[in-house]
């Protein structure tokens, strides 16, 4: 985590000038904290038992439900945020097993074998983020994919300003 501590050091500076030294080692403490609580939740969402996961009430969900009943698939765009295959795993609770979520492949080809095979306890098989023809075969048999806007900025960005310093976001 030391790469991540120095770069979110870096940004909590820059965003929040005007706090104190003491208020920013704060905030990166409670940024840490929610980095490693999202491993948990991650974690959580692939390994517990449906018994174990928290009571949950979802709005509107009906629609999805009636086009995957007409056998039309359904894609489904989220943020980035740490929580989201947790999310995946509670909507495969409600909605049916067929849930794929769409990934970044590990560069560790044994890491991403684990990884993988935690995913389709609970999901179909993953769909890799560059794989766009099989995220559209999956759409046509009338499946459920799941997605969170990439943080991948190797390409396709520009630098915009956020709290005034720029910062690169995706073009799409």
């Amino acid at each position: 985590l030391a790469r991540r501590r120095r770069i979110a050091a870096i940004n909590i500076s820059l965003c929040f000038p005007g706090l104190d030294e003491g208020a920013r080692r704060r905030l990166l403490r409670a940024n840490l904290h929610a980095t490693v609580m999202g491993v948990f939740e991650l974690a959580r969402g692939w390994l517990a038992p449906s018994s174990a996961l928290p009571r949950t009430r979802y709005e509107g969900l009906e629609e999805v439900a009636a086009t995957l009943a007409r056998g039309q698939g359904v894609f489904l765009l989220s943020s980035h945020f740490t929580p989201n295959e947790f999310s995946a795993r509670l909507l495969a609770e409600q909605l049916g097993p067929k849930v794929r979520v769409v990934v970044r492949r590990n560069n560790s080809a044994c890491l991403e074998a684990e990884l993988e095979r935690a995913r389709r306890r609970v999901f179909g098989p993953s769909l890799e983020k560059k794989d766009v023809r099989g995220l559209i075969r999956a759409l046509h048999k009338g499946e459920l994919v799941v997605t969170s806007g990439d943080q991948d900025f190797s390409y396709n960005h520009a630098f915009v300003p956020f709290f005034g310093i720029p910062a690169a976001t995706l073009l799409g």
